[in-house]
């Protein structure tokens, strides 16, 4: 069985010398393209949010980071750069619903 971060000849040779910033790479690159590059019929505040967005979700695919910390850094970013106020941020931890899927996945 594989551990977590760890590869095996094959995945070796695909991957480059330095997965780690390349992986990075692969997450902050797009998502500072849609940060900063003006899309036309999206508010700032909403191109900013789809900027995070995307990067979690590369970032959850690419995993440069255990998920856990992908998470936290993409609410963080979202109360930090006052894309929303930090009560709007954490609102959907609120709701009993994801408290609900996540026991699901810790009891998986």
């Amino acid at each position: 069985m594989k551990k977590h971060g760890v590869a095996n000849d094959q995945e070796r040779r695909l991957l480059p010398v330095d997965s780690a910033r390349f992986r990075w790479a692969c997450v902050l690159v797009p998502g500072l393209l849609l940060y900063f590059i003006p899309l036309g019929t999206l508010t700032p505040n909403q191109q900013h949010l789809l900027a995070i967005f995307c990067s979690s979700i590369l970032a959850l695919v690419v995993r440069p980071a255990p998920m856990g910390v992908t998470l936290f850094l993409a609410v963080t970013l979202i109360a930090l750069t006052g894309t929303l106020p930090i009560g709007r941020a954490l609102s959907g931890f609120g709701s009993p619903i994801v408290w609900l899927i996540f026991s699901a996945f810790l009891f998986a």
